[in-house]
């Protein structure tokens, strides 16, 4: 007998099991700012790396990220501007190098086709500004310093820069077609007029417009949509 009242006395006072505390959930906010806490820490590793990377200083990286942030987001769209127009004449001149490898005059360039798409989405005094700088300076490096030559495609470019805000209800592929047409026959005319070879003339006003044909089909509907 007390033997059992020991060690129901053992069992209840000494060996008693603590019962297991509720854990509380944490508050809302807590959890926000933790998560918050975790993504600056995500974002910190890779700033981090190319700062030992690179030899920049953290808090200086930090910064220029910080100031690049805030031009894009107030000046966003001039900076698109002014990237699509840079990436337009740049491409726009190494296209008229194409002509060197063919011993005719072709029209598989890009300055008319980005001539179109800046004309449509800046104004005709860009659209004209990026055809006729890309133009010039892919002519003049490509005949050497024959400034006829170079001067010559300008009127088209213009032209058709003109042109386009008075037809921009038309469907894109249409405009970019009509505009291709427009400026080939004005290049045709003014080849013809110069006394150039026909067939040269045939095989230009054939490329130009097969070539902006396929482009503004397969390419444009693409640019536009990033535009």
């Amino acid at each position: 007998m007390i033997s059992k009242i020991i060690s129901v006395f053992l069992n209840r006072f000494i060996y008693k099991k603590k019962k297991p505390t509720k854990r509380k959930k944490p508050h809302p906010e807590q959890t926000k700012k933790k998560s918050t806490k975790k993504h600056i820490q995500t974002l910190n590793r890779p700033l981090n790396w190319i700062s030992k990377k690179y030899g920049f200083e953290s808090k200086n990286l930090k910064i220029a990220i910080f100031f690049i942030a805030i031009i894009s987001l107030f000046f966003g769209s001039y900076v698109k501007t002014f990237l699509f127009i840079t990436i337009f004449v740049i491409i726009a001149t190494a296209s008229k190098l194409i002509q060197e490898f063919f011993p005719f005059v072709v029209g598989f360039d890009l300055v008319l086709f980005v001539t179109v798409l800046s004309t449509m989405h800046y104004g005709w005094v860009v659209g004209a500004l990026v055809g006729c700088v890309s133009s010039f300076v892919g002519s003049m490096y490509r005949i050497r310093q024959q400034m006829d030559t170079a001067i010559m495609p300008l009127v088209g470019y213009v032209i058709v820069a003109l042109i386009i805000p008075h037809i921009m209800f038309l469907d894109l592929f249409i405009l970019g077609l009509l505009a291709t047409i427009i400026y080939a026959s004005i290049m045709s005319l003014l080849f013809l007029h110069l006394r150039a070879d026909i067939f040269n003339t045939a095989t230009f006003a054939i490329t130009t417009i097969a070539f902006n044909w396929w482009l503004f089909v397969n390419v444009a509907p693409f640019i536009v949509s990033l535009m």
